[in-house]
């Protein structure tokens, strides 16, 4: 997948579905065989990202404690089915501030996530 920013410049992003990471040479040989296909030759290279994304529904709200509520992907709060996270940080903050400022109990916060296919 690639997001344009402008007429020379583009976000070429890799994404796969699997249990175990691959050597980085691969997901390298991978943009490189999809720019070949799309005859770009002429290219540089200017930043390399690299991340892990949990797409699973496994119960990340249970690692939480009375003192510790984890947030973000840590919490649970990636969407399982797409992967992605930032709507539901931005909402989930905005709500987790309205019930500490409450001053209601961590414990009551704990949403379970609901999966979405």
């Amino acid at each position: 997948m690639y997001f344009p920013y402008t007429q020379t410049e583009a976000l070429i992003e890799y994404t796969l579905f699997s249990k175990e990471l691959l050597d980085k040479s691969e997901y390298e040989d991978a943009i490189r065989d999809y720019l070949q296909d799309k005859n770009i030759t002429d290219y540089q290279l200017i930043e390399v990202e690299q991340g892990s994304i949990p797409m699973c529904s496994y119960p990340f709200w249970e690692n939480n404690s009375k003192n510790v509520h984890f947030i973000g992907s840590a919490g649970g709060w990636t969407k399982a089915s797409t992967g992605f996270t930032f709507k539901n940080i931005n909402r989930k903050t905005t709500a987790l501030v309205n019930h500490i400022a409450a001053k209601k109990p961590l414990r009551r916060f704990r949403k379970k996530p609901i999966l979405v296919v």
